[in-house]
């Protein structure tokens, strides 16, 4: 049965984000096995989603296939005022693959978070040219996928692959799996929606819903810019926990929420 989210702004507050954040990237993250799996014959393949934090207007989306070496560019494309992007990967050969969305001169960002210091919840609003959020996937089936969130948890996953040594399917699993867990829904699949529509959250499931509203819960982050915070967030996950040596400590992401 679907819950309807009456106020977003009231469901953001009900959230405890802190207490799941250190208990679960104590876990690790990186490693996997240095077997290659075998390679298919490099084909065009669809890949579709959504970018989020709150939503992703016009921003670019880059692919890149992990090649043993470095990441090679499989396509690029545009989001829509929705936030999602379609494109098509060109030459991919079915190994781990990186998204990444970044900012031009006009890209914009949905506001997601309270009112005040110069933002309005739901305005469109311009982001800097430094924003940067990144997604892994450990490899694509051949139809494809529709719905590949890029949001900052991705991105936390995304930075535990880039410290790894090995970036295979394995690696890229686990890493997905460690913030699955801090999270309790599957950031690699699982649909953000506009917190600020009351008609898309009506329609949303459960985790979609929780997806959507943790996703949002980072605008409370005090003193922190969107475009800092994806990066200080993923520099914390990195090495697979939170400590004080980390530039965002865990307590800090829900200190500045609604009551």
């Amino acid at each position: 049965m679907r819950t309807i989210i009456r106020s977003p702004r009231r469901h953001l507050a009900g959230l405890g984000i802190a207490g799941l954040l250190t208990a679960s990237l104590a876990c690790g993250g990186g490693g996997g096995s240095s077997t290659p799996a075998p390679a298919p014959t490099p084909s065009s393949t669809p890949v579709a989603g959504r970018s989020a934090k709150g939503i992703i207007q016009n921003g670019v989306v880059t692919a890149y296939e992990w090649s043993g070496t470095s990441w090679a560019q499989r396509g690029t494309t545009t989001t829509n005022s929705q936030g999602d992007y379609t494109l098509n990967l060109s030459g991919y050969s079915g190994q781990a693959l990186k998204l990444v969305i970044s900012a031009t001169g006009t890209t914009t960002m949905v506001w997601d978070g309270p009112d005040g210091g110069g933002h309005t919840f739901g305005k469109a609003e311009a982001v800097p040219s430094s924003f940067s959020m990144q997604a892994v996937l450990p490899t694509l089936p051949a139809a494809g996928l529709t719905n590949s969130p890029i949001t900052p948890y991705t991105s936390m996953a995304a930075a535990m692959v880039e410290a790894a040594s090995i970036k295979d399917a394995a690696t890229v699993q686990k890493a997905i799996s460690t913030i699955n867990v801090m999270t309790g829904f599957d950031v690699a699949h699982t649909k953000v929606l506009d917190i600020t529509s009351p008609t898309a959250m009506s329609g949303a499931s459960t985790l979609e819903q929780r997806a959507s509203a943790m996703t949002a819960a980072l605008a409370f982050v005090p003193g922190q810019a969107v475009s800092d915070l994806v990066k200080n967030l993923s520099q914390s996950a990195s090495d697979g926990k939170f400590d004080g040596s980390d530039p965002i400590a865990a307590a800090l992401l829900f200190a500045a929420r609604p009551g």
